[in-house]
Formats: structure tokens, C-alpha cells, sequence
């Protein structure tokens, strides 16, 4: 940028874990670790902030260490299902409470192929006060596990590979 050099910087553990950055512009990610060394929340801070704002309040794991939810500040939330045995995830559902009542962000269902790549999205949430964009898809493969095509945001793509498995067409 007109010859100017812009830094960011970054703190860490000794394990390599990123705990703070910090922007060329002052704006800085505070990332905080539970005891268990996996990420708890994170907070933002810039010079005319009164004070650090928190952007995630609260992750959970569970007894596999794999995310099950994250909580937001202002009672927004996230909540991820996973499937026991692959530990793939399988459901989003996201939503935050206005004026007494929950309000439904996203509420989407994923299936996969034997292979772990999405064959289906099925958003389950109707229009809401908020709008809505419909995520639903659908994906195919073929024996490779390339993919080769999909429905979704009202368009109908098909995807063309090399003999060697070069992306060439879409």
C-alpha cells in the first residue's frame, strides 16, 4: 500500500496456539484457552473501545473434544450435531432471543457420502421476520469422489475433470 509495510503481529503459546493478534490498523483478537488448552472464547479490542468487547463467549466440546456449541455475546448461540461415529458434522442450528423469544438463524441438516463429502443440505428454517436465503443443496460425485454436480441457490451447475483430475468446466 504505496510502498508502506504493514505488519501484523501475533502471540502465542509455546505450542504454537495463537492467543492475540493485533491488526496494522490496532484492532486486536484475544483468544482465550480453557485448561484443557482448546479455544474457550474470543474478544475483540481497538484503541476507541471502551474496553474489550467479546465476540464468543463460550465454546463446549465434548467428552471426544469435538465442538458442540458456541455461545455468543447477547445470548446468540450456535449448536453442532455430530455424527457419533465419524465425528462428521451433521446438523446447524444457530439462534439468539429477541424481545422474550428465540429467534431461529439457521437450521440446516448435512448428509454425507461413504466417502465424508456432502451430498445433501436441508435448510429446515422457514422465512422469518430477519428474511431468509435458502441453503438447501444437493451434490453428486463420481467414483473419484469429484464433484460433478450441484443444486443449489436456485442453480443447477455440472462440474468437468481431466483424466488426471483437473477442475476444467464449470
Amino acid at each position: 500500500m504505496g510502498g508502506k509495510h504493514y505488519g501484523e503481529s501475533y502471540e502465542m503459546t509455546l505450542e504454537g496456539t495463537i492467543r492475540r493478534t493485533k491488526t496494522p490498523f490496532g484492532m486486536e483478537g484475544l483468544y482465550a484457552l480453557g485448561t484443557d488448552m482448546r479455544l474457550k472464547s474470543i474478544a475483540i479490542n481497538y484503541e476507541n473501545f471502551a474496553h474489550e468487547e467479546p465476540v464468543v463467549q463460550d465454546l463446549v466440546y465434548n467428552a471426544k473434544g469435538v465442538l458442540e456449541e458456541v455461545k455468543y455475546r447477547k445470548g446468540a448461540y450456535t449448536k453442532l450435531g455430530n455424527d457419533p461415529k465419524t465425528l462428521l458434522l451433521t446438523s446447524i442450528y444457530s439462534a439468539f432471543e429477541d424481545e422474550g423469544s428465540v429467534q431461529p438463524l439457521q437450521d440446516m441438516t448435512i448428509n454425507f457420502n461413504q466417502f465424508g463429502s456432502v451430498n445433501q443440505i436441508t435448510d429446515n428454517l422457514a422465512l422469518t421476520k430477519y428474511g431468509h436465503v435458502g441453503r438447501t443443496g444437493s451434490f453428486e460425485y463420481n467414483w473419484k469422489d469429484e464433484l460433478v454436480h450441484s443444486v443449489r441457490y436456485g442453480e443447477d451447475l455440472r462440474y468437468n475433470y481431466s483424466q488426471s483430475g483437473t477442475f476444467t468446466q464449470n
